[in-house]
């Protein structure tokens, strides 16, 4: 009986948003204030942001807070990044939660010097340091080894099992924090997964959407 019950009880999910001090009006509009403020039947919401120059500062201060609190989920969001499918950021978040997952990530193209490639990397298959891009795959769900913090949904017990600081980012040859990240909770036994069902755009004066498309900025 306790475990049925326990079973019934909603998830408990942590909306996490670093930022350095100015949102975007369509970020606010499309993603911020329907998600962190909008109530839902299939989970209860926590909201917090940290405004501080370091990123990876920012989301270890979002990580230990969320700890403190009763939530069973972290998720992570950009302030650059609003929804394509589907439209509704709490429909996203609903589906990622069905997944029962520990490590899943939505689907979006990274900002680059060069081509925008998916926000998704395998370790480089040829045994040689570093990281090379997901460009296809089969299904909508999938493994890879990192990716990037934009709208990711991490289970509580994965942030309990890495040792902080869960991200750490300091030299410029060193990988992410994102990609620090998962990698020592891979280490830990725990897999990051992509939903490619879940998809963002990626803000700015040009907006960068997964089929590779640019649109101008509705504002």
């Amino acid at each position: 009986m306790a475990w049925e019950e326990v079973k019934k009880r909603k998830p408990i999910v942590a909306i996490m948003l670093p930022h350095r001090g100015s949102l975007n009006c369509e970020f606010l509009q499309e993603m911020w204030i329907p998600l962190a403020y909008k109530p839902v039947d299939f989970c209860d919401k926590l909201r917090f942001l940290c405004r501080v120059p370091s990123l990876p500062l920012a989301r270890n201060i979002l990580v230990s807070e969320m700890l403190k609190s009763k939530a069973t989920h972290g998720l992570f969001i950009d302030s650059d990044l609003v929804m394509e499918n589907p439209s509704d950021p709490n429909e996203a978040l609903r589906r990622m939660l069905s997944l029962d997952l520990p490590i899943v990530t939505g689907l979006y193209r990274a900002k680059q010097t060069h081509g925008f490639n998916y926000a998704i990397w395998m370790k480089n298959p040829k045994g040689e340091k570093g990281f090379v891009h997901v460009t296809s795959w089969t299904g909508n769900l999938f493994p890879i080894d990192v990716c990037g913090a934009g709208f990711l949904l991490v289970k509580r017990e994965v942030f309990e099992s890495v040792e902080p600081p869960w991200f750490h980012w300091e030299m410029p040859g060193e990988v992410s924090e994102d990609f620090s990240f998962l990698l020592k909770a891979k280490e830990k036994g725990y897999e990051t997964v992509c939903y490619s069902e879940v998809r963002l755009s990626h803000l700015g004066n040009i907006w960068v959407t997964t089929d590779g498309k640019f649109r101008v900025s509705r504002v």
